[in-house]
């Protein structure tokens, strides 16, 4: 079985904490990027949840159009 090599790679560290939303509580979250420092910020999971979904549809377009170029050749 061959393997394959994954051409993007995204590392987080990721704390995620409840606030007092005044009825109920309410879910905070931050992604640091290990590879630049970059921090975001999150209101809730429900966006912490479409950033993740986001980055891993664009690192698939990119092994995508990498595989398609190598076709080429």
């Amino acid at each position: 079985m061959a393997t394959q090599k994954h051409k993007s790679y995204h590392s987080y560290l990721l704390r995620l904490w409840q606030e007092d939303g005044g009825r109920h509580l309410r879910w905070r979250a931050t992604l640091e990027s290990v590879q630049s420092g970059e921090m975001y910020r999150f209101a809730s999971l429900e966006r912490l949840f479409a950033f993740l979904r986001r980055q891993a549809i664009a690192a698939a377009r990119i092994d995508d159009q990498g595989d398609q170029a190598g076709l080429e050749k």
